[in-house]
């Protein structure tokens, strides 16, 4: 349907999907012979005593209050986490970030990991680990987390669990699941060939770059027919903390179960322009296999991380090997240099990087 702009209003509210292939809102029902389900996620909440608090709230609300928390309180050591805990304690806040993990951002390469912790340990947030979280509880214009060790009080308390999809569109479609999530092919259709789920609502990258990707895929496929695949293996993730953090393919664990390969680093304190600009933390590490040189993972922790990601990204999709990388000249002084520094350890043929 083409919308005039004076009647959009008319089709803004809660929407349902019938598996007649009709969206019914705000009593208008639209026919179509295809439909797209964008509806994107929402915040994960905690269902503890005392949950229901107005000073306990989630990444929708943290940006609006009005006021700089002098002390926040963050459960969760995800990427949106250790983002806001980097911004508030620029800003000025006491931040504490609890997690019920052993690790922080748990999925990430085991180094990458360690070393964001120890950055951001070094700008004042403190961090509590295996935490077992019991009960809220609101005083005046504080609030209370009462852990089984010790009880932390904070002005707010942001849980940023993670994101869940949000489905309440089509309960009544009966559609294929796998732990309540929407299961989708490679065309981005659900078990309603029909409807199509691009997006955090089938919960297979929820960054805002690979939604944008799927919604194109989705709306070709649906207007062409079903020809055009998503392909989910290159898909950069980046965490805008203070350094950046990016990551794309396999870590090194994941690698190393399945071949033999070779682990490339490099730090920016050895790159000219990271140094000259005094952005001189984190590094580089890249993961290619030993026998072609196809790169297979790279993690970055360190200025312009997500910037530099995406050349790595046009690497991988186009299978360049650590080969060509190093053939290729890059610009001095640039940051990109560490890609190639990083590609040429990997293959035991380091140059730049001095001894500590």
């Amino acid at each position: 349907a083409i919308l005039e702009s004076n009647k959009v209003d008319q089709y803004k509210g809660e929407a349902t999907i019938s598996i007649d292939k009709t969206v019914r809102v705000n009593g208008l029902a639209l026919h179509a012979d295809k439909v797209i389900l964008a509806t994107g996620s929402s915040p994960k909440k905690l269902n503890l005593k005392g949950s229901d608090s107005k000073r306990i709230i989630t990444s929708e609300e943290i940006f609006d209050l009005k006021i700089i928390p002098r002390e926040l309180l963050i459960i969760g050591a995800g990427p949106i986490s250790l983002e806001t805990a980097t911004i508030f304690t620029a800003f000025g806040s006491k931040v504490t970030v609890i997690s019920h993990s052993s690790k922080i951002l748990k999925n990430l390469d085991h180094e990458i990991s360690r070393e964001v912790e120890r950055i951001i340990k070094r700008k004042g947030i403190r961090i509590i680990k295996s935490a077992e979280l019991e009960s809220f509880e609101e005083k005046g214009d504080k609030i209370f987390l009462h852990l089984k060790n010790e009880t932390l009080s904070g002005d707010y308390i942001l849980t940023a669990l993670g994101q869940k999809p949000v489905t309440d569109a089509v309960k009544g479609l009966d559609l294929k699941t796998k732990n309540g999530i929407i299961e989708v092919n490679e065309f981005l259709q659900t078990s309603a060939q029909w409807l199509y789920a691009p997006g955090d609502v089938n919960a297979k990258s929820m960054s805002a770059h690979a939604a944008y990707m799927m919604g194109q895929v989705a709306a070709e496929n649906a207007v062409k027919g079903p020809y055009r695949k998503f392909d989910d293996r290159y898909v950069p993730g980046c965490i805008f903390t203070n350094p950046e953090v990016a990551t794309i393919g396999m870590t090194e664990k994941e690698a190393s179960e399945n071949m033999d390969i070779g682990v490339g680093k490099f730090y920016f304190s050895a790159n000219g322009r990271a140094l000259a600009y005094g952005e001189s933390s984190g590094f580089i590490k890249i993961i290619a296999s030993k026998e072609h040189g196809q790169i297979l993972g790279a993690h970055i922790v360190g200025t312009k991380a997500t910037e530099l990601i995406n050349e790595i990204s046009v690497i991988m999709q186009n299978e360049l090997t650590t080969d060509e990388i190093v053939a290729t000249i890059h610009a001095h002084p640039t940051y990109s240099e560490v890609i190639v520094e990083a590609c040429a350890d990997a293959m035991g043929r380091r140059m730049h990087l001095l001894k500590k």
